[in-house]
């Protein structure tokens, strides 16, 4: 890394690294909810109550379900809000673990974290590429404001890491931005040609 990088910079690459591989990997069927355990019996009920609360499922299974909360939430298989208390529900993962029950695979031995990244093979890392997608799909000028909480909902960085993003993409020429703030940014004649060559149908397609 070049010593005048900027540490919000720096501190951002190794950020998306870090995902990126915990991306890359495979989750094996001891990430799955197996019969008869508490991690099973909260993944069925946030399924069935999407938004409950730790709380309001202690009062219906009778037992504190807090490990079986954070081991989900953390193999992907449910999603929570930011603010506490976290209300939950399945993941898109989670969506596919609940289907192959339904399908007869008890241990959901199918279902892993592999999903095709389509910016790998560009000269944008997740993160710019995921926004440059957003404003080209917002209908007008957006500001960072106006899609920082979608940008969060792909979980390759959180609200206040949206802001660097956009910067960055203004410094490498992708973006247009109004003279005066709040910003308002558009894609630029190279923005327009990477989207061409490099873009998705649908970018929401690619939220864990």
């Amino acid at each position: 890394m070049s010593d005048d990088k900027d540490p919000k910079e720096i501190l951002l690459d190794i950020h998306e690294r870090v995902q990126a591989v915990e991306r890359k990997v495979e989750r094996t069927p001891r990430d799955v909810p197996e019969e008869g355990t508490k991690r099973r019996e909260v993944l069925k009920y946030v399924h069935n109550n999407p938004g409950t609360t730790s709380k309001q499922i202690e009062n219906e299974l009778n037992y504190d379900p807090t490990s079986a909360l954070r081991s989900l939430w953390s193999s992907f298989i449910l999603d929570r809000t930011q603010k506490q208390p976290h209300n939950y529900r399945t993941s898109d993962l989670g969506e596919r673990v609940v289907e192959s029950y339904n399908n007869g695979e008890s241990n959901g031995s199918q279902v892993t974290l592999n999903k095709n990244r389509p910016w790998e093979d560009t000269k944008l890392k997740g993160g710019g590429y995921i926004i440059l997608h957003l404003i080209d799909e917002y209908d007008g000028k957006p500001t960072t404001n106006d899609l920082k909480k979608e940008f969060a909902e792909f979980r390759i960085g959180n609200e206040r890491s949206c802001s660097p993003r956009f910067s960055d993409l203004y410094n490498k020429d992708f973006v247009i931005r109004t003279p005066w703030r709040p910003y308002k940014y558009a894609l630029s004649e190279k923005g327009e040609k990477f989207m061409e060559k490099h873009g998705v149908d649908n970018i929401k397609d690619y939220k864990e």
